[in-house]
């Protein structure tokens, strides 16, 4: 009789589907994939041109997003470095296209030579970025497919797609979110057909980057990729994006599955969105939104079962506000969705607080309020998230954190890059990772992100630009420590809070 009782006991226990578990150590957010985006992803820059630009009149495209005709007079653009401050490769580029027709570059491309399908230009990097103009074009055979290719890689770019020094610090990390690539926040993504394809003209769109490249960076990379569908997505899309996972993502990798992005935060159209379709399921309080973010968070986690047969590929990530357990506590106490949840996430930023002079450029004083505020903000908020998290007995990892300072001021753009670029910012990092570390017991960190330009609206990336050398990058020299990549130093005296200082409530 034991023996039976153990065989089925087997047996139900073999049928049941376990979970994938998150992972610990640290993930990475990338950058929006946009013409004047700091970071390089492909080798054929073409992929990340801004969308085409008449001098005159509405552009006749194809549905792939290639000139189909001109009308009389008319020219089509594309540009891509633009904004950048230069810090792009140099050198002879090759520009490939099949059709026929007339291309001619601009900006900081010169044309070397010139045949039909290919032109050479030698690319002295500026401000101003690269121009590419469709002069004409035959609209029964037109110019499509162009490939515009750094030097080095016009041998090779067909087979191995991605920029070298760009895939080389993208497998540093365990996890990669995907957020900003597919252009999650304000979303107008609904059904299948308005994904952006793989074989667009470029994958600078509205709808982001196309799954296929996505997934084919994860492959090459080995990572794990932290994806957010769109807010409006159908079941159908949702369906469909699950099965080209399922298809294409290497099976040793995991998905991390996330619905959308900050639906607590009024700033972004998913918050009213949710909040709006709460009514449905019978909540029209204040924080409506958070069930209805529960429960389509739910339905999305099912279907995605249902596509994979079970839960052993897929981290089921739900999220809420960092500085609000509450978020979290109703998000995953609704209908019990914290049964079907695999993590939960919070963006655990440092920030400036409220109550000091928001116009200051001193970096001293800004780092000095960023540590004051770790013990008296950051761990405050993150114990109470874990104290909420331990009654579901789910991990608590981070979809986003790092610094967060910016202003809206005339001021701001210089406040930001003053502080980041501060040799004590690299301490502070280490002493703000370590605190995650030692608090949720090394539970995944994600930061935001990998590559950047500063501004007034901040100073996200852990590099300015893709070759930036760690030697002028505090917050990346502390994040290559974290990673076993630098040997980490003893610690220098922490910075001081300014006098004055008063503790924020934000």
């Amino acid at each position: 009789m034991k023996r039976l009782l153990f065989t089925l006991a087997t047996a139900l226990f073999a049928n049941i589907a376990v979970a994938a578990a998150p992972d610990k150590g640290l993930g990475m957010n990338l950058t929006h994939h946009r013409y004047y985006s700091a970071s390089i992803p492909f080798v054929d820059v073409f992929k990340k041109t801004r969308p085409w630009i008449s001098n005159n009149g509405t552009l006749d495209l194809a549905e792939d997003g290639w000139v189909a005709s001109l009308a009389p007079g008319q020219t089509a653009t594309a540009m891509v470095f633009n904004d950048i401050n230069g810090h792009y490769p140099t050198g002879i580029y090759n520009l490939f296209y099949d059709g026929e027709g007339s291309i001619s570059l601009g900006g900081a491309a010169t044309e070397v030579s010139s045949e039909p399908g290919h032109i050479t230009a030698n690319v002295v990097s500026s401000n101003s970025g690269i121009r590419i103009k469709i002069n004409s074009t035959n609209a029964s055979n037109p110019i499509r497919n162009i490939r515009m290719i750094i030097p080095g890689y016009e041998n090779t770019y067909q087979t191995q797609p991605f920029y070298p020094p760009f895939l080389d610090l993208v497998k540093k990390f365990k996890v990669i979110r995907f957020m900003d690539w597919m252009q999650t926040n304000d979303s107008e993504v609904v059904s299948w057909s308005d994904r952006t394809r793989a074989d667009y003209a470029t994958q600078d769109m509205p709808a982001g980057v196309a799954a296929e490249w996505i997934i084919d960076l994860a492959n090459a990379a080995n990572v794990h990729p932290w994806i957010t569908l769109p807010h409006q997505a159908n079941d159908d899309y949702v369906r469909r994006l699950a099965q080209v996972y399922k298809d294409r993502l290497n099976p040793n990798l995991k998905v991390y599955l996330e619905y959308s992005n900050e639906v607590w935060n009024p700033q972004f159209d998913q918050f009213g969105y949710a909040q709006n379709g709460a009514a449905a399921l019978g909540d029209t309080s204040n924080s409506a939104f958070l069930t209805f973010y529960s429960h389509r968070t739910v339905q999305i986690f099912d279907i995605w079962t249902q596509v994979f047969g079970g839960t052993s590929r897929i981290v089921r990530v739900m999220a809420g506000q960092g500085a609000n357990a509450f978020t979290g506590d109703k998000a995953l106490g609704y209908n019990d969705a914290y049964k079907k949840s695999d993590a939960y996430a919070i963006a655990p930023y440092m920030n400036l607080g409220g109550d000091y002079n928001k116009s200051t450029t001193d970096p001293a004083y800004l780092l000095g309020v960023l540590n004051e505020r770790l013990e008296s903000f950051n761990r405050v908020k993150l114990n109470s998230t874990l104290d909420m998290a331990k009654e579901y007995d789910i991990p608590v990892i981070s979809y986003e954190g790092g610094q967060h300072v910016f202003g809206k001021t005339t001021s701001g753009a210089v406040r930001c890059t003053n502080v980041n670029r501060a040799a004590g910012m690299e301490d502070l990092y280490i002493k703000y990772l370590n605190m995650w570390n030692q608090l949720t017991g090394n539970n995944l960190f994600t930061h935001f992100n990998e590559v950047s330009t500063p501004s007034q609206w901040g100073c996200w990336g852990m590099k300015e630009w893709l070759n930036q050398p760690a030697s002028q990058s505090p917050k990346y020299r502390a994040i290559l420590k974290m990673l076993g990549e630098a040997p980490v130093e003893e610690e220098t005296s922490p910075p001081v809070a300014p006098q004055g200082f008063g503790l924020g409530l934000n």
